[in-house]
Parts: structure tokens; C-alpha cells; sequence
């Protein structure tokens, strides 16, 4: 799930304020097989990084050829009809 969250500068160089919450909860355990990442980048940059990954390969035994393709709002825009 891509979550575009504003943020504004913290109290040092490395720290950031959110905005608002994350839409989803985090998953921090180091049980779960997947957790939660987060991506900061500037505003011209935002459009840029959601994608879908339309395929997925083994590359090895500790990598994965990925697949994928631009996300865009509309992609789901018909889901519910």
C-alpha cells in the first residue's frame, strides 16, 4: 500500500514530523515477513515512486527479480462497480 503522508521538519537534521498518522498499522516485529518501510523524498520526487508489481522471479536464495508497473489512482478506480 502506498501511503503519501506530509511531513515537516524535526528537531534535528535526521528527524521529521508527521503530518498525520499512517493510514495502516505498522508491523515492527521481527516475526512478521514483511514490515513496514518508509520512503522521504522531496515533492517533485513523489510521483515517481509508487508502482505495482505486476511479476515476481527468484534471482537467488536471498533476491527477487521484480516486475513492475507505475501506479497510478485510476488503476483502481473501477474495483467496486
Amino acid at each position: 500500500t502506498v501511503d503519501l503522508i506530509p511531513v515537516t521538519p524535526g528537531s534535528a537534521k535526521n528527524k521529521v514530523v508527521l503530518g498525520r498518522l499512517p493510514n495502516g498499522a505498522l508491523k515492527l516485529s521481527p516475526d512478521d515477513f514483511v514490515n513496514t518501510i518508509y520512503t522521504v523524498v522531496n515533492d517533485d520526487t513523489k510521483g515517481s515512486l509508487p508502482y505495482l508489481v505486476a511479476k515476481r522471479e527468484p534471482a537467488d536464495q536471498f533476491s527477487n527479480t521484480i516486475t513492475a508497473i507505475n501506479y497510478d489512482e485510476r488503476y483502481y478506480l473501477n474495483d467496486k462497480d
